[in-house]
């Protein structure tokens, strides 16, 4: 019996629109919402989230996800073609449960993976302040970080069910929609996995 797709829920964030954060904010929002069409480095993916894996989930850390060219954390691309710098304005922001942040692979390496925090905890919060660029928080959706915190990896973070984005874009002016997705089996995983681009 094939696995059927559930939907974990939606959650809904509100972007920082300060004028700092502008390159952050428009590469993501155009990620939501697919309006810039292909990959400049990999021709033949989409600058899209939709479909995207949630690949690495940690428990009571974070939940990313993003890598639009190959989907497993050792990828990604920005709407401005590979790799955009930091904007110091986030990497001064505070972050806490539900905060929405770029992920990287060190300073000035963003691209369209993100991740979201799944704790308060000031010890995990420390490892993330001041090296991410947050630009958004959760505003509707906290229960859908339980469910995802339910289904996180061993150490490299691999969940346990393969998790994806269903359905994204804009709510309205300010915020954006995401749906995550699950099996509601457990699938065959390839073991091993390449990530560079880690919180």
């Amino acid at each position: 019996m094939p696995a059927e797709a559930l939907c974990v829920g939606r959650l809904v964030f509100e972007l920082n629109l300060e004028a700092s954060l502008k390159k952050t904010t428009t590469n993501f929002t155009a990620l939501c919402t697919g309006e810039k069409g292909k990959c400049k480095n990999a021709r033949n993916k989409e600058l899209y989230y939709l479909g995207c894996p949630i690949h690495r989930i940690v428990k009571d850390f974070v939940a990313q996800g993003g890598d639009v060219t190959r989907g497993d954390g050792s990828g990604g691309e920005s709407i401005y073609g590979g790799k955009f710098n930091d904007e110091k304005d986030g990497l001064k922001i505070k972050m806490r449960r539900g905060t929405l942040a770029m992920a990287n692979s060190g300073k000035n390496t963003n691209s369209s993976q993100f991740f979201i925090v799944l704790t308060d905890d000031e010890m995990q919060l420390a490892k993330l302040n001041g090296k991410y660029v947050a630009f958004g928080e959760l505003k509707t959706g906290f229960e859908v970080l339980d469910k995802l915190n339910q289904v996180a990896g061993d150490v490299d973070g691999k969940p346990n069910v393969p998790v994806w984005i269903g359905g994204c874009g804009k709510a309205n002016n300010y915020s954006l929609a995401i749906k995550i997705h699950q099996y509601d089996v457990i699938a065959d995983m390839s073991v091993g996995q390449a990530c560079t681009t880690h919180v």
